[in-house]
């Protein structure tokens, strides 16, 4: 899949469109994917990270993007 765009809802949630193309001429199938919490207070219920979570994060914003 292709990321088409990302924007910023009125709560500052992140809604990235990704393009994917079907073997069939002319067609996209777009999909819309969103926040499944539904604010940051949600996030106390979860357990802490480990200390090395995400300590060799690769990039993943494009250039242009």
């Amino acid at each position: 899949m292709k990321i088409l765009g990302s924007v910023k809802d009125d709560n500052n949630r992140i809604i990235c469109l990704y393009e994917r193309r079907t073997n069939k001429p002319a067609t996209v199938e777009i999909k819309v994917l969103r926040s499944f919490k539904s604010d940051w207070n949600s996030f106390l219920s979860e357990d802490k990270a480990d200390g090395n979570f995400l300590s060799e994060r690769p990039d993943i914003i494009e250039e242009g993007q």
